[in-house]
């Protein structure tokens, strides 16, 4: 007995050597490793086709004919039959919001999502009242299905702030992705962490020249580059207002707050932000706005 024991240990041990290394091989092959999801996780776990609201309108001509028909190919989830339909459709008129949005979710349902940019674009360009919000929060997640977090990024941060339906899962999807890596920069360049100033102007017109000081307020970012701190070095018992503007002029940061006690600091999340140029304002109730043009890269 004791000799067939010993035997077994072997084969025990090069058992679990290879559950070891097979579990450590999974864990790898995930995005970054275990704990953090990549972009397809992220369209998979998002992506739902949006529901027919077309099909119970009136028909009767031949293009509502077809489209009842690609719609009910769509409803089946059977979008490689609907597409043929659908781009059928848009020969004859190309401006067809309705079309060429269901044509889009059609596209990511057959993982086509460079397609299916193009058809969300066309949608949220021309605000449809209908289908214009639902077309962004489909095409952030084209751009996630086509791992471009950049572009995923600004999209989802414009539902979340922009108070949508989408706030809720465009903040669950930010959350998940993988974050924007960043390099860090010296001070000894000029430049504090990821963030730099090119000129920092008050009302009154007077230029600063320290990078991320000033009388008013302070600016650091953390250990890890992803949030910048904005220390306030006064009380200002009417409180303060900060926003942060990306270089289309888009708010992607926003919050007031009544009272701000000297050394007190607050967190703006850059984490999610694609790289760029960004306009911050921060409001004291001196009357004073601190403008100061932070990059991200």
């Amino acid at each position: 007995m004791e000799k067939m024991r010993l035997k077994s240990l072997p084969l025990v041990s090069y058992r679990l050597f290879i559950l070891s290394i097979t579990a450590l091989f999974l864990c790898s092959s995930m995005f970054w490793g275990c704990g953090e999801e990549s972009t397809d996780s992220v369209f998979e776990e998002n992506f739902s086709p949006y529901p027919d609201i077309v099909s119970s309108r009136g028909g009767g001509t031949g293009t509502q004919e077809k489209m009842k028909e690609a719609m009910s190919y769509y409803s089946s989830k059977d979008y490689k039959a609907a597409l043929p339909l659908f781009e059928e459709l848009l020969a004859s008129d190309e401006n067809n919001v309705v079309v060429n949005f269901y044509a889009g979710v059609s596209y990511l349902g057959v993982k086509q999502p460079e397609k299916a940019i193009g058809r969300f674009e066309y949608v949220v360009g021309k605000q449809d009242a209908t289908f214009g919000t639902h077309a962004k929060w489909f095409l952030a997640l084209a751009h996630v299905k086509n791992n471009d977090v950049e572009t995923a990024t600004v999209l989802l941060t414009e539902l979340k702030e922009g108070g949508t339906s989408y706030k809720t899962k465009a903040t669950r999807a930010l959350a998940s992705l993988p974050k924007i890596k960043r390099t860090v920069a010296t001070k000894e360049s000029g430049e504090v962490g990821n963030v730099y100033a090119i000129g920092l102007k008050d009302v009154t017109g007077v230029e600063y020249t320290d990078v991320g000081i000033h009388d008013d307020i302070s600016l650091r970012t953390g250990d890890n580059n992803d949030k910048l701190y904005i220390r306030y070095n006064g009380l200002y018992t009417s409180g303060s207002t900060i926003k942060l503007y990306n270089s289309k002029g888009q708010m992607v940061h926003g919050e007031k707050f009544r009272l701000v006690e000297k050394g007190h600091e607050k967190v703006v999340d850059l984490a999610y932000l694609p790289n760029g140029m960004y306009n911050l304002q921060v409001a004291l109730d001196n009357g004073r706005i601190i403008k100061q043009k932070v990059k991200l890269y």
